[in-house]
């Protein structure tokens, strides 16, 4: 079973590009009187996906292939030359069900050497992938199947044969501790098992990755093993370098908080633990969207975890558990969480709970009785904070964005004459918001223009318009097809003018998803928004955070609005932060009151016998000149 979850920090870009391939499995085709092998770049390919495929190192398909500097695209054909790739290797392509162990054995060689030639390869096999086979004496064989507590072949290089007389299965023992030289394959074979076996006991274990002391489960029915943030995050060796070390520079979790320190004389705990409570459905052979979204979220608090992990402070434990989906398990889980916790002297002092409605009224329910804080980062619209002192709404609510909004439009537009756009038979999904600005437009005394278009807005409707006043356009819908549909009219109204623009436009959160022609129309037109989520992709701490991950999960973060994996990020470092300031415990959030992450902010106020509730809203102006500017209210 492959399940990615499984390998969540096992890929390293350092690593899938150490070998280059020298023997391909794919079609041939003359060009020009010269063979080659060719590939045609399908939906979702990307560079380390392509080159797992293929056995070809991501560096020999970009000399090959220059042209890949510019992004791969869907249906383009990437070539290489038989000359420099057909070289007289064998190369075996994995099928179904086959395994490292079962592949190694089937040529006869040691899983370290199949692995040495194929890096790739250390984080199990998946049906399709092309295997270089090491050179030397091979003969193809039957593979031998060994039940799992046999005894393993002790020497695979030995010229010795062994013995003829039965050994009779030593008892399996139920968790191995990590000693100094061991691999993730090694031990597998000390005890029998494949390494696939390995990964399906211990799937938030990294298998490239793993300190002395890290313990390992060695079946189904050994206990639950909590491992210290050293066991379970990124160590960077020499052998994963190829140069020099590269970290992230410190300003990508730089946080700033008003709230003093914590005091000296103030009791802290010796360490605290951080639960990740989500659905990985790690039992399921393959991983649907959401699954992906969640293991995305995750991968990126890790990330965050391991970024802190070289500051000063208080030692934070990070446990993952799965519920599954099962909203009844939840509570066991805490419960057998803090009990293992205990046995290390560890406090559980935050969860993070899923989206998934069921779950989290089970997770809240569980916390408030053991008063533990549950953070709420996704489900936006549940209001269980508003009862329960132990929940922390992440997210402003909708009547709170709306007041911020209209107090940011009133104050920024103070001089303008707003002017609501309005398509015949559109959508209007923003005539709520849109009317709540109409009645504090009244208040002022201030009646809005109102147009009304068809098909697309036209310099006919603008005409109406005097050449002295400051307008403010507000459509009714915030969907892209209306913005197309009016966006261009506007552009030329702006564009007969010289000087300062009397002319700009307020808009909604769904804008931050342009990109294209319609992000670059919204820097011609002046646009402003407000949206609970930002992200600046050109930032330097964006791209700090997206190369990072790229490096050490060998894919690139999923691609949606917010990102799952820099929402982790925020998460982790808020919460990281916040339990080293305040002694291993949450508590006084009002105190923190102007964190900014990469793409989160965060200023939580507490409700009158309830828990807290995000209050920061992004006021984001797409300025002319390219740029952005960004204000949190």
């Amino acid at each position: 079973m492959f399940v990615s979850l499984k390998y969540f920090a096992a890929a390293s870009a350092l690593l899938l590009g150490a070998i280059s391939a020298q023997a391909i499995d794919l079609p041939v085709k003359s060009i020009d009187g010269k063979d080659y092998y060719y590939y045609n770049v399908k939906s979702g390919d990307t560079l380390y996906s392509i080159s797992e495929l293929t056995g070809i190192s991501t560096d020999d398909i970009k000399r090959t292939n220059p042209n890949v500097a510019n992004g791969l695209t869907k249906g383009s054909l990437l070539l290489f030359s038989v000359d420099d790739f057909d070289n007289g290797i064998v190369r075996h392509t994995v099928k179904k069900n086959e395994t490292v162990f079962g592949i190694a054995n089937l040529y006869k060689v040691t899983p370290e050497a199949l692995i040495e030639a194929n890096p790739q390869a250390d984080r199990g096999v998946r049906t399709g992938m092309v295997l270089t086979i090491p050179r030397g004496s091979y003969s193809p064989a039957k593979p031998a199947v060994r039940p799992a507590d046999s005894k393993p072949v002790a020497d695979y290089t030995s010229d010795e044969a062994p013995s003829s007389d039965p050994v009779a299965p030593a008892p399996l023992p139920l968790t191995h501790k990590v000693e100094r030289g061991e691999t993730f394959t090694s031990i597998a074979l000390k005890y029998g098992l494949t390494a696939d076996q390995l990964v399906d006991y211990n799937p938030f274990v990294d298998p490239q990755h793993m300190p002395v002391g890290t313990v390992l489960r060695l079946a189904d029915d050994a206990p639950l093993v909590i491992q210290t943030p050293e066991s379970r995050l990124r160590e960077i060796r020499k052998s994963d370098i190829t140069e020099t070390a590269e970290s992230l520079p410190s300003s990508t979790t730089a946080s700033s908080y008003d709230a003093d320190t914590v005091s000296a004389d103030e009791e802290q705990a010796d360490e605290a633990a951080i639960l990740v409570l989500q659905p990985f459905m790690a039992d399921d052979d393959t991983m649907s969207r959401p699954t992906q979204l969640v293991t995305d979220f995750y991968r990126g608090l890790i990330l965050a975890a391991d970024t802190l992990g070289a500051e000063s402070g208080m030692h934070i434990t990070i446990v993952a558990a799965d519920t599954k989906g099962n909203a009844a398990t939840a509570p066991s889980i805490i419960d057998s969480t803090i009990r293992q916790l205990a046995d290390d002297d560890i406090s559980l002092a935050a969860i993070i709970a899923p989206e998934d409605a069921a779950q989290l009224d089970e997770i809240c329910k569980k916390a408030a009785e053991l008063g533990i804080y549950v953070f709420n980062p996704n489900n936006i619209k549940d209001e269980t904070y508003l009862s329960n002192p132990y929940v922390i709404q992440a997210n402003i609510t909708q009547q709170d964005m709306y007041d911020k909004a209209i107090d940011a439009f009133m104050e920024r537009y103070d001089n303008f004459i707003p002017v609501i756009l309005d398509l015949e038979g559109d959508r209007n999904e923003k005539a709520h918001f849109v009317e709540a600005l109409s009645g504090s437009f009244s208040q002022k005394g201030i009646t809005p223009i109102t147009i009304n278009f068809s098909g697309s807005l036209s310099d006919d409707d603008l005409a109406g318009l005097n050449d002295t006043d400051r307008y403010v356009f507000i459509p009714k819908s915030g969907s892209l097809s209306t913005f197309k549909r009016f966006a261009t009219a506007l552009i030329r109204l702006r564009a007969n003018e010289t000087g300062e623009s009397r002319f700009a436009l307020f808009g909604y959160p769904d804008w931050v998803t342009f990109r294209g022609d319609a992000l670059e129309n919204l820097h011609m037109l002046d646009a402003t928004i407000y949206s609970r989520f930002f992200l600046d992709e050109s930032s330097s701490e964006a791209k700090a955070v997206a190369d990072a991950f790229t490096r050490w999960y060998g894919t690139e973060m999923l691609e949606m609005v917010p990102s799952q994996a820099i929402l982790g990020y925020d998460t982790g470092t808020f919460l990281i932060n916040a339990l080293r300031r305040h002694g291993g415990s949450i508590e006084n959030l009002e105190n923190y009151r102007s964190f900014r992450g990469t793409q989160s902010t965060f200023r939580f106020d507490r409700v009158p016998d309830g828990g807290y509730v995000n209050k920061a809203l992004y006021i984001i102006n797409f300025k002319p000149a390219g740029q952005c500017s960004v204000d949190v209210l």
